[in-house]
């Protein structure tokens, strides 16, 4: 060993105080001989002083753990020892993360968001009920470090399962709170919220198969972003990244459960995006981050629609989450034509329409169908004389193929007027829907996708609706 590093090591065995020891450790690990130094007596008194320093108070204590943090990541040797000494110590409460902040109150070459990143990292040894109240504050105090944030989020979601307690809680935390004053920093509020939420999302993300998510999360997330931020007619700067870190941080939480996508307290944020935006469009990056958000919409929409369920509160966060009424109207519209065999009323309710009944209209309605049955006479008399004289020339091929002709011609002509329209052809592959398809053995598929043996016969309204008249006929199989 060197004489410098003699030197050194002698100051980290000798230190007065953590700070000196600190820059004694710091300047081993700069010049990659603390591997070598392990085993040295002068070593071990140093190490059993930052053991020491470990169970102190205030910054000392905070900068003991980080130094025991990043001796022992990068001296494997000494990892159990760092754990049972992290375990003891950090069995009561520590002094806050927010302490370090002024790099003059830290020894030289310290860093403040390096040294609370790895106090965070060390909170993976730490017990009692004081932990999750400890990280839930560091977290909404923490103002400059993202990794600091990433790993509080990552301690949060190992110690609570539930997002909705996340959300809760930090709301709860005054650094959060808007105050509404003058000296409120609008901007620094919207950055914060942006980090937050990556970093929440991070920790759902990595994991996700823990979590928990109820119908309540939507609208807890929502609640703590009025919490943090208040916009009024003048957009904060860089709200749109804030809204889109928001947005992939709802759209983790749909991944945990699913079934939320149904549920329109689970956009609940749409709603503050509507309201910061309006009458404006929404920024690129805010369009483009919504889109996997408009797919479970419309999902949801879709699942209700085809279960004969209406719920004005979905369509009404479809719009929010278009930011354009018109847009999101063109949509449901579509999805009307693309859904075959809803009901007329969850179709008039997907197109903005309403059918009112009345002593008139049930009078109108009888009358229609008076009309509509006379014309059935005359098809079906029609009908039955084609056939009769198709019978009775069926020895004249070319009769009788005019007389099938005529028969098509009258049978498509009659369809027409009515409203009749043949749906799919043989051989087609489709989703299973039991309000369009009938199976051919009676039961329900196991696979989503089926192919028709016969397409169906709808019948086209003059409001745009349809109605099923003939459910096709499908199997699983490709074969007949």
């Amino acid at each position: 060993m060197t004489e410098p590093h003699v030197a050194t090591l002698d100051q980290f065995a000798n230190a007065k105080s953590i700070g000196d020891r600190w820059n004694a450790a710091r300047h081993l690990m700069a010049s990659r001989a603390l591997i070598t130094s392990i085993d040295d007596p002068q070593f071990e008194v140093g190490f059993k002083g930052i053991e020491r320093d470990v169970a102190s108070e205030g910054i000392s204590q905070l900068l003991a753990i980080d130094l025991i943090v990043r001796i022992s990541s990068l001296a494997k040797k000494l990892k159990s020892r760092a754990k049972v000494a992290l375990s003891a110590a950090l069995q009561t409460e520590l002094p806050p993360c927010s302490l370090i902040v002024e790099t003059s109150d830290l020894p030289n070459e310290a860093k403040p968001a390096e040294v609370r990143e790895n106090v965070a990292m060390a909170l993976a040894y730490a017990s009692g009920s004081w932990v999750l109240p400890y990280i839930i504050r560091s977290l909404a105090e923490e103002e400059r470090s993202q990794r600091c944030r990433l790993e509080l989020a990552q301690q949060l979601a190992t110690r609570e399962r539930s997002i909705d307690r996340w959300l809760k809680m930090l709301r709860g935390e005054r650094a959060l709170q808007w105050r509404g004053t003058p000296d409120d920093d609008v901007e620094g509020r919207v950055a914060k919220l942006r980090d937050i939420s990556a970093a929440l999302a991070d920790a759902v993300r990595k994991n996700r198969s823990q979590m928990i998510a109820t119908q309540s999360t939507g609208s807890e997330l929502a609640a703590l972003c009025q919490t943090i931020v208040r916009v009024d007619s003048a957009s904060p700067k860089n709200l749109s990244r804030t809204a889109v870190e928001v947005i992939k941080l709802l759209d983790e939480i749909f991944a945990v459960k699913l079934t939320l996508i149904v549920e329109p307290a689970a956009y609940s944020i749409l709603e503050d995006f509507w309201r910061w935006w309006h009458p404006l469009p929404y920024p690129k990056p805010l369009t483009d981050a919504l889109v996997p958000i408009l797919g479970k919409l419309l999902t949801g929409i879709t699942l209700r629609a085809r279960m004969g369920q209406q719920s004005d509160a979905l369509l009404s966060r479809l719009r929010q989450a278009y930011g354009d009424a018109d847009a999101a109207n063109r949509r449901l519209v579509a999805l009307a034509d693309d859904e075959v065999g809803l009901a007329p009323e969850i179709q008039d309710w997907l197109r903005g329409r309403s059918r009112i009944g009345s002593l008139t209209g049930d009078i109108a309605a009888t009358a229609l169908r008076n009309v509509a049955n006379q014309e059935l006479a005359g098809v079906l008399a029609t009908l039955f004389l084609e056939t009769h004289t198709a019978k009775k020339v069926k020895e004249d091929r070319d009769d009788s193929a005019n007389s099938l002709q005529r028969l098509d011609t009258i049978i498509h002509s009659a369809a027409l007027r009515n409203g009749l329209k043949i749906v799919g052809e043989k051989g087609d592959r489709v989703e299973f829907s039991s309000l369009a398809h009938e199976t051919v053995d009676g039961q329900v598929p196991a696979e989503p996708h089926v192919v028709l043996v016969r397409p169906m016969v709808v019948r086209q309204r003059q409001d745009g609706s349809r109605d099923v008249l003939i459910k096709a006929l499908v199997t699983a199989d490709d074969r007949e």
